[in-house]
C-alpha cells in the first residue's frame, strides 16, 4: 500500500509539473480561500481554482460544490486521469510537501470540470492545515480523496468516507482517529429567503468552519458496526448537509462537505420531479373532508364513524403487507382500497348486528394508540438508544405503546369513542395538508411503514425535521383537534351514550309490529277473572338529572284486578296491549314504552316509591 501511494503520488507530481510548463490561456483561473465563493461554469467549460502556501500549511483541501449537477474536479485539464472525481461535491487534496512552490509550478490549484451541455453554479473554496492534523481519506487504498460518498434509495440516504490518518503506518489503528458527523437541514423549496442557490451558499458558508459545524449541526453516531458508514432516513424532496471531523491529538480537520435531497435534482426546474400521482392528490383531498366529519361529528354519526375507522385500519395494514411485494404503485394502492373496504364493511357488521359499544370501541382506541406509538418513536433519539435497532425490541415497544391506549380508555367507553374519533379524524385532515404543503409530517407515519417492509431500516436515522413550516402544521392539527374535542362534547352531554344498533332497532320494530297485530284478534272478555303474576319493568341505563332506579322491589308484590280491566285499558290507549296482558318474554335491553309504565304509576303514591327506591 505504501508502494502504491508513493506510485501515485509521484506520477501526479508529474503530471503537474508537465501542465505547469505549457499554461492553457484559454481557462479561466480564480483565486479562493476559506471563505466560499460562487462562480459559474458554461456548458462544457472549465476553470481552475488557486490559493496560495502559507508558512505551515502541509496540505490543501480543495472543494466545490454544485446544488444540483455532478462536477469534475481533477489535477489537471484532462479529465480522464486516475485522480479525477465526478461528484456533487468533489474534493482533492493538496500535498505541501510533494510540491514545492521553488519548483516553477504555478500556484496550488485545481481544475473544475462541467460535462453537461448546461452552466451550472458551483461555490468553492480551500483549507490549509498543518503537519498535526490528520489528512482525510487518507487510508484509502484506492483513491485518496476527502470526499463524502453519499447514495440513496427511495427509503435512506448512506454516506460513507475513508479514514484519515497523520501517516499511512497509523491506517491499521481503529482508534488513533476520532470521528464526529454532523447533520444539518438546509430549507425547503419555496420557504426562506433568496432563491435556491442563495440559501446552498449561504447554508455552506455556515456550516464549513469547525466552530459552524459543532454550533449548528447536530452530532449523530453510526447504529451499525463501522464508523464510517452511516444510514438516514430519506425525506425527500428535503435537501441535507453533512460534515465530518477528524481529530487526532491536538489536531483536527473537515472532509469536505456533503449535501444531497435524495432524488435526482432536475437541473432546468431546480427542485426534485413531482412523482406524485393524480389519484394521490384526489384521495387526499376526499380525506380531508372525511376527517372533518370524523373530527367534528364522528360520534354523532356512530356507524359512519365505523366504516371510517374500518377503512383506515384496512388500508394502512394492506398496505404495509403490499409494500414489499414489488408491485407498481397504482396496484398497491387499489389493493390497499379493496383491503380498507372490506375491512370498513366487518367493522361496521359488527356494531350492526351486535351493538356492543365496548367491542365497538375497542378498533378506535388502537388506532389511537398507533398514532401515540408512532409520534413517540419518531421523536426519541434513536442514535441514543441503540436497543431500538433490534427490530423485536422495537415492534415490543410500539405493540406495548398501542395496547396503552385501549386499557386506559374503554373504561369510559362514550369519553373513548369522542377521543378517538377527534384523534384519528384531526390525524386525516393534517395529513393531506402536509402533503399538499410538502412539509415533513407525514413521515411519522412513513417510518412506520418502512421499518416494517424495507431491509436494514433499523440501521437509518430518523432525525425528524422540526423547522417552522412544520411547527405551523402540528399547532393547526392541534388547534383543530381541540376545536373537535370540546364540540363533539357539547352536542352530546345530554344525549344518551350510544345510538341502539340498527338490527336491534329492526327486531324492537318487529316485535311491536307483532303485538299490535295480536292486539287487534284479542277478545274483550275473557271467560274468567285471572291474576296477573308480579313484574317488574327492567330499565337500562339511566337518565341524566334523574335517581337511578333498579325496579319495584319484590317484597312489595304489584297485583292486578283482572286481565278484562287490562284489556281494557289496552283499548283505550290506541290499541296497544298492556304491560301485564303479553305473555311474551319481553327483551331487557329494550326501553319500557310509556303504556307499559302507567299500570305502575296509576297505584302507587309518590310516598311508596320514595320508600322503596331508597
Amino acid at each position: 500500500m505504501l508502494i502504491f501511494f508513493l506510485v501515485t503520488q509521484v506520477i501526479i507530481v508529474t503530471v503537474l509539473a508537465d501542465s505547469s510548463s505549457t499554461p492553457s490561456p484559454t481557462i479561466p483561473e480564480h483565486a479562493v480561500d476559506r471563505v466560499p465563493k460562487p462562480f459559474n461554469i458554461s456548458a462544457n467549460g472549465t476553470i481552475r481554482i488557486t490559493s496560495k502556501l502559507k508558512d505551515g500549511d502541509t496540505f490543501l483541501v480543495f472543494e466545490c460544490h454544485c446544488r444540483a449537477s455532478r462536477v469534475l474536479m481533477s489535477y489537471i485539464e484532462d479529465p480522464n486521469t486516475l485522480a479525477t472525481v465526478n461528484s456533487s461535491d468533489p474534493a482533492l487534496i493538496y500535498q505541501n510537501d510533494l510540491m514545492n512552490p521553488g519548483s516553477g509550478i504555478r500556484d496550488p490549484g485545481v481544475y473544475i470540470l462541467n460535462p453537461h451541455n448546461y452552466s451550472v453554479v458551483v461555490v468553492a473554496m480551500v483549507k490549509a492545515y498543518t503537519v498535526d492534523d490528520p489528512v482525510p481519506g487518507r487510508c484509502d487504498t484506492k483513491h485518496q480523496v476527502p470526499v463524502l460518498t453519499i447514495d440513496w434509495s427511495q427509503a435512506v440516504i448512506r454516506l460513507n468516507f475513508s479514514k484519515a490518518s497523520l501517516s499511512l503506518f497509523e491506517c491499521n489503528s481503529p482508534k488513533a482517529v476520532q470521528y464526529r458527523v454532523y447533520h444539518m437541514y438546509l430549507h425547503r423549496d419555496g420557504w426562506g429567503e433568496g432563491d435556491r442557490d442563495q440559501q446552498f451558499m449561504e447554508a455552506i458558508g455556515n456550516f464549513s468552519e469547525i466552530e459552524d459545524i459543532e454550533a449548528r449541526g447536530k452530532q449523530v453516531n453510526t447504529l451499525g458496526n463501522k464508523v464510517n458508514r452511516l444510514m438516514f432516513a430519506s425525506y425527500q424532496p428535503m435537501g441535507s448537509l453533512y460534515a465530518v471531523i477528524a481529530t487526532q491529538g491536538n489536531g483536527s480537520s473537515v472532509y469536505a462537505l456533503g449535501h444531497t435531497y435524495g432524488c435526482h435534482v432536475d437541473h432546468i426546474s431546480g427542485v426534485c420531479p413531482d412523482t406524485s400521482h393524480t389519484v394521490t392528490k384526489v384521495a387526499s383531498a376526499i380525506c380531508i373532508f372525511m376527517g372533518l366529519v370524523m373530527a367534528f361529528a364522528g360520534h354523532r354519526f356512530f356507524l359512519t364513524s365505523q366504516f371510517f375507522f374500518g377503512f383506515y385500519a384496512g388500508g394502512f395494514v394492506g398496505y404495509i403487507l403490499l409494500s414489499s411485494a414489488h408491485l407498481h404503485f397504482v396496484e398497491i394502492f387499489s389493493l390497499s382500497v379493496l383491503s380498507g373496504f372490506v375491512m370498513a364493511i366487518l367493522v361496521s357488521g359488527l356494531w350492526f348486528f351486535l351493538g356492543i359499544p365496548v367491542l365497538s370501541v375497542l378498533l378506535p382506541t388502537l388506532e389511537v394508540g398507533i398514532i401515540l406509538a408512532s409520534s413517540i418513536l419518531f421523536l426519541l433519539p434513536q442514535h441514543s438508544l441503540l436497543s431500538l435497532t433490534d427490530d423485536l425490541y422495537y415492534w415490543l415497544v410500539f405493540l406495548c405503546l398501542m395496547l396503552a391506549m385501549p386499557v386506559i380508555l374503554l373504561a369510559f367507553t362514550q369519553k373513548a369513542s369522542i377521543l378517538s374519533c377527534v384523534i384519528l379524524g384531526s390525524t386525516v385532515i393534517a395529513l393531506p395538508v402536509d402533503y399538499f404543503l410538502g412539509t415533513g409530517l407525514r413521515f411519522i407515519f412513513i417510518n412506520v411503514v418502512r421499518r416494517a417492509s424495507v431491509p436494514k431500516f433499523h440501521l437509518a436515522l430518523p432525525l425528524p425535521s422540526w423547522q417552522t413550516e412544520d411547527m405551523m402544521v402540528v399547532a393547526c392539527w392541534l388547534g383543530v383537534a381541540m376545536a373537535a374535542l370540546i364540540t363533539q362534547l357539547l352536542v352530546e352531554r345530554r344525549k344518551p351514550p350510544f345510538p341502539p344498533a340498527p338490527f336491534q332497532q329492526w327486531r324492537w320494530r318487529r316485535e311491536m309490529d307483532m303485538e299490535g297485530e295480536d292486539s287487534e284478534t284479542a277478545p274483550l272478555l275473557s271467560d274468567e277473572d285471572s291474576l296477573v303474576d308480579t313484574v317488574s319493568s327492567p330499565v337500562v341505563g339511566y337518565i341524566i338529572g334523574h335517581r337511578p332506579v333498579t325496579g319495584i322491589p319484590q317484597a312489595s308484590p304489584v297485583t292486578v284486578r283482572t286481565s278484562e280491566i287490562l284489556q281494557g285499558r289496552s283499548r283505550s290507549s290506541n290499541g296497544v296491549r298492556g304491560p301485564m296482558a303479553s305473555t311474551r318474554g319481553r327483551d331487557i335491553f329494550k326501553p319500557p314504552s310509556p303504556e307499559e309504565s302507567r299500570p305502575y304509576l296509576g297505584q302507587y303514591s309518590p310516598r311508596q316509591g320514595e320508600e322503596w327506591v331508597g
